[in-house]
């Protein structure tokens, strides 16, 4: 490796002379000529401003991407259409959703009508309240939004454990979700036996519970027995009313010999009274 870092004297020369001519040139650019070689990583005033200019035309065009493009007036959701939806910040789909649920329901009534649509968010809903004015209609000729049940025409009845979700979404007060949270709800019970159950299900309140019963009926032959002598503690607890303690304590009692009753949940402190007559119509011994 040596013998690459020795040089003869003729070499020395000729670097030391290339280094020299190096070294003028640079000065000569510099000084002697007015031509200047750019530093770059300076940068003169003048294309700082056009620098910055870009950025401000960039940064304004990202905030106006995230500005609010409407202005909220007063107005009826009953004469929005998926189009009005849509201009007030809504997808196309969800615009939709929201026209299907109040043409199912007849019509939104209330305020609250409108929070009950599964793809208005809460705090969408805090913006669009004050700006809510829903119209009072009264039966003149055809009813635009079918508000109002037409007068001399009776109510379809439907049973509630056979009712499909169809025959529950033309049911007044009752909209596609619900429907479905009502079957859904059915399933997970073992079928109705009381018309009151309906208020476990999510959607249903005071208010749209009265008129959703005139139109129901109970056939409570439907209902799913449990035999609690015979099913093992994974089939008693595939019914959602009976716990995993209730079903432990169900086995446990019935190695005492076959049971007749379940009484002795209550004493024991496993359920409550209320919770008891719940359980019932749904065993069999």
């Amino acid at each position: 490796m040596k013998s690459y870092f020795n040089f003869s004297r003729g070499q020395k020369i000729g670097v030391v002379t290339l280094a020299v001519i190096i070294v003028i040139q640079m000065l000569f650019l510099n000084n002697g000529s007015g031509i200047s070689i750019p530093d770059p990583f300076v940068i003169s005033p003048e294309q700082y401003r056009i620098i910055d200019s870009s950025e401000s035309k960039d940064n304004k065009y990202k905030k106006q991407n995230f500005k609010k493009s409407y202005t909220l007036t007063q107005f009826d959701p009953n004469e929005y259409q998926s189009s009005d939806w849509q201009q007030i910040g809504f997808s196309e789909k969800q615009a939709s959703i929201i026209v299907n649920f109040k043409n199912k329901i007849n019509g939104f009534e209330k305020n609250s009508d409108v929070e009950r649509v599964f793809v208005i968010s809460e705090n969408k809903y805090k913006e669009l309240k004050p700006f809510l004015n829903i119209k009072e209609t009264k039966v003149k000729g055809e009813n635009k939004y079918k508000e109002n049940v037409v007068r001399n025409t009776p109510l379809v009845i439907y049973e509630l454990n056979s009712a499909s979700v169809d025959e529950l979404i033309s049911i007044k007060g009752i909209g596609e979700f619900t429907a479905n949270g009502i079957i859904k709800h059915k399933n997970l019970i073992g079928g109705f036996h009381s018309v009151s159950q309906l208020k476990e299900v999510y959607g249903i309140e005071d208010d749209n519970y009265e008129k959703i019963i005139k139109q129901l009926e109970i056939d409570k032959s439907q209902t799913i027995k449990i035999n609690v002598n015979e099913l093992s503690i994974f089939e008693l607890k595939k019914n959602h009313y009976i716990s995993w303690s209730i079903a432990e304590a169900i086995i446990n009692r019935r190695l005492a010999g076959k049971l007749s009753n379940l009484n002795f949940l209550v004493p024991d402190g496993i359920i409550t009274d209320e919770k008891l007559n719940v359980i019932l119509p749904y065993i069999e011994y």
